[in-house]
């Protein structure tokens, strides 16, 4: 996480440890501090807490004696800012909390531990966005883990219903993180309130599945089947995809290039859910669309609108879909098209070439009358032996 390591980088000479060093009791402290805070339902700290945290992230790094040079450091982090001067401390935006919040959450299931603070907080939309992307961000097994604890949980008879619809939403937003279900999901009976799907979900089944909130921009929900389930409110763009079974929607919210529209007739709300489902055109069925090349080829235009650029490193979570074979013929198809731009820059110290696609959106869902994005489909689709 770059912002810790900049933290840490600037703490290397008063504390005399090593970088990595430093930043792993950095994450540390901030994800105890943002569960905390979370828990206690609280946009602040006493700073005498903050240092209690500090001192036991750090204990095995400083000997006792070096301690009152953390305490001094603590008041040039620049991730905290003081609320009342002496008294308590806080993070600068809400959504830096959310990100450690969530990065501790999955750290806690990831490692199978029970989170009984998930029965006393609200997971609202923006704590959901951030589980949601960071799931993205960490490695397989780690997701994997995570993922299978969710599925314990909520598999148990005995909860609180706030603990419920907490867990299905992390549940249901971690569709996104496909590769971390070894089964598909199946769930039936349960609530939630806020739900974030984006890039391409995972295969589920969900039955009797209650949302009020779902968030699905830039979401391909087309391995999603929907039995009796209902969407009080979903949330979508040109991008979001449902497959053959859809839920019974209320309200939809779009975000378009134009600005916001709300959907609230039948009438409407049928026509846009049409054209935003698996029946197509011919030559862009849902038969085609399950090609192992033509879901890559989505996951890959799903990945650079939420990202822009991705890096071809390691380092780059959306860089292990630029490797194979079939990304191979992707890349040909895109480069011969001009969609495809490579730009070579130095980051951290090392060169390393960074990919941009030109208009990804246009690729998904190609209009009538866009004839490269059409014909660029129809190319990958050829590339499988697709009709």
């Amino acid at each position: 996480m770059s912002l810790v390591h900049r933290e840490a980088r600037l703490l290397t000479e008063p504390l005399a440890l090593p970088e990595n060093t430093i930043a792993g009791a950095l994450e540390t402290l901030f994800e105890t501090i943002a569960e905390d805070m979370a828990e206690r339902e609280a946009e602040s700290v006493p700073l005498h807490y903050l240092i209690f945290v500090a001192e036991y992230a750090f204990e095995d790094a400083l000997p006792p004696e070096q301690m009152s040079r953390l305490r001094h450091s603590l008041g040039s982090l620049a991730l905290f800012e003081s609320g009342e001067p002496g008294v308590d401390v806080r993070f600068p935006h809400t959504e830096i909390q959310n990100r450690f919040l969530a990065r501790s959450l999955i750290g806690h299931l990831a490692a199978g531990h029970s989170i009984p603070f998930l029965s006393r907080v609200i997971f609202g939309l923006d704590r959901v966005e951030a589980f949601a992307e960071h799931i993205l961000e960490v490695d397989g097994q780690t997701a994997a883990r995570a993922v299978a604890k969710l599925r314990e949980i909520i598999a148990s008879e005995t909860q609180t219903v706030r603990f419920t619809l907490n867990i299905a939403a992390l549940l249901l937003s971690s569709l996104s993180r496909s590769d971390a279900f070894e089964t598909e999901l199946v769930l039936e009976n349960v609530g939630a309130n806020d739900v974030r799907i984006q890039q391409a979900a995972g295969n589920a089944l969900l039955r009797n599945v209650d949302i009020a909130r779902l968030d699905a921009r830039n979401g391909d929900l087309s391995g999603i089947r929907f039995e009796n389930c209902r969407v009080s409110l979903l949330m979508g763009d040109n991008n979001t995809r449902f497959g053959t079974g859809m839920p019974e929607i209320d309200v939809v919210q779009l975000d378009t290039m134009s600005g916001s529209q709300t959907l609230r007739e039948v009438k409407e709300k049928q026509t846009w859910l049409e054209a935003h489902s698996a029946q197509g055109a011919d030559w862009d069925s849902e038969e085609n669309r399950r090609l192992p090349i033509v879901k890559l080829f989505d996951r890959i235009c799903r990945r650079f609108i939420s990202q822009v650029y991705i890096r071809d490193t390691d380092e780059d979570t959306g860089s292990f879909l630029l490797r194979g074979r079939e990304w191979e013929k992707i890349q040909d198809i895109l480069v011969s098209h001009q969609r495809l731009k490579v730009e070579h820059r130095e980051a951290a110290g090392q060169p390393n070439p960074f990919y941009f696609l030109v208009a990804p959106e246009r690729l998904l869902t190609p209009q009538p009358g866009d004839r490269e994005a059409i014909a660029i489909r129809k190319e990958i689709i050829g590339a499988a032996g697709g009709g």
